[in-house]
């Protein structure tokens, strides 16, 4: 006959103790773990994020032009707001897994990141473009560029080209304005497209 052994219950009490702890420990780490948010900063401007999740838990970057960062910190969604190429943006964003955002040069795209899981690029989000202003008045030009957040005034001599970094936004247009051609106004509207430049001219 095969003998049972009893286990004594003080001994049993050690055991479940140290099964409850060995979880409770193992519970804690996996609510206290971290993930990695990292930064890099290609473009000519600052690059702000301040971020806002549940629990009250929230974080700052500031990353200076051509330059990176990183923070740690814990996983779930959050709102935030960010400054890139002197614009701003609000949002939320996911972080229950590691990211890496990419700020590139201001009216560029970051490319060549095949993994878009762990990939954020401002410019999808911000959207600056690089366009082009064309003097072809033949005269000098001041013109004044402005939506109802933001304005530019710019000046120009006869044939003179310059870029200029806006902000492309479904249903936002620039109003722009110049005085030339005999002291006559010019006024219109400007959506700006990259290589579709905002040409000067005597009506």
């Amino acid at each position: 006959m095969k003998k049972i052994t009893r286990i004594p219950l003080t001994v049993l009490a050690i055991i479940l103790f140290a099964v409850v702890f060995a979880g409770s420990a193992m519970a804690a780490d996996s609510a206290t773990s971290v993930v990695r948010l990292a930064v890099m900063n290609d473009s000519q401007f600052p690059f702000y994020l301040y971020l806002y999740g549940a629990g009250g838990y929230e974080y700052t970057l500031e990353v200076p032009a051509y330059t990176s960062d990183k923070e740690f910190v814990y996983p779930g969604e959050y709102s935030y707001y960010m400054e890139a190429c002197n614009y701003s943006k609000f949002g939320t964003m996911d972080l229950s897994t590691f990211q890496t955002i990419h700020v590139p040069v201001c009216g560029g795209r970051a490319e060549g990141y095949k993994n878009k899981t762990h990939h954020i690029d401002v410019a999808t989000l911000v959207k600056p473009v690089r366009v082009t202003i064309e003097n072809k008045t033949g005269e000098n030009v001041g013109v004044y560029l402005r939506t109802l957040e933001e304005d530019h005034f710019l000046n120009f001599t006869p044939g003179e080209s310059m870029e200029l970094i806006l902000r492309q936004e479904p249903g936002i247009q620039y109003v722009y304005s110049y005085v030339a051609c005999g002291g006559q106004l010019v006024s219109g509207y400007y959506y700006p497209l990259y290589r579709v430049p905002l040409e000067l001219k005597c009506p």
